[in-house]
């Protein structure tokens, strides 16, 4: 059993359980703790049950040995032996989290391989470019209709209503 918990729960104190003979750390437990990170220690998109993406910036570094899912999900590829294969696509950056350096996918390039294989309502034409105006933009959108009341990009300088 792997548990990705950020926070300590039931799961994830079977990680450290004693054996039946009460020694220190059960060696055979097939239970392994991945350090997750919370959403507000990485960046990225967030999907709504309605479909629609929203870009989220960090809020903190990650805490103790926290590492963002696609930094685990890219370790695991390389122990495994299929790393270049899931990141062929991908800018590769080397990250430091909790004193270690990390491959770390960028994560916009993982947002544009979704779109590119999600033909689905929602996730058509969302590039993280897009994301990240939309909510510097934020305040300008209806929130019924999602359409712009109009306004300036601070960043681009595009004005959607007098193009």
């Amino acid at each position: 059993m792997i548990a990705a918990v950020p926070y300590p729960s039931a799961t994830a104190a079977m990680a450290a359980m004693p054996s039946a003979e009460g020694q220190s750390v059960n060696k055979n437990r097939n239970v392994y703790l991945l350090p997750a990170a919370t959403q507000f220690e990485t960046c990225g998109t967030a999907t709504a049950s309605n479909r629609s993406l929203q870009w989220r910036e960090k809020v903190i570094d990650p805490l103790f040995e926290s590492v963002p899912d696609h930094v685990i999900m890219q370790a695991f590829a390389d122990r495994l032996g299929f790393g270049e294969e899931l990141s062929k696509n991908y800018k590769m950056l080397s990250t430091k989290f909790a004193g270690k350096q990390w491959k770390e996918p960028q994560i916009e390039d993982i947002l544009r391989e979704i779109n590119r294989s999600v033909w689905t309502i929602g996730y058509t034409g969302q590039t993280p470019e897009r994301l990240k105006a939309h909510m510097r933009m934020v305040a300008t959108f209806d929130p019924k209709t999602l359409k712009s009341r109009g306004g300036v990009d601070p960043v681009t300088g595009y004005d959607k209503l007098n193009k």
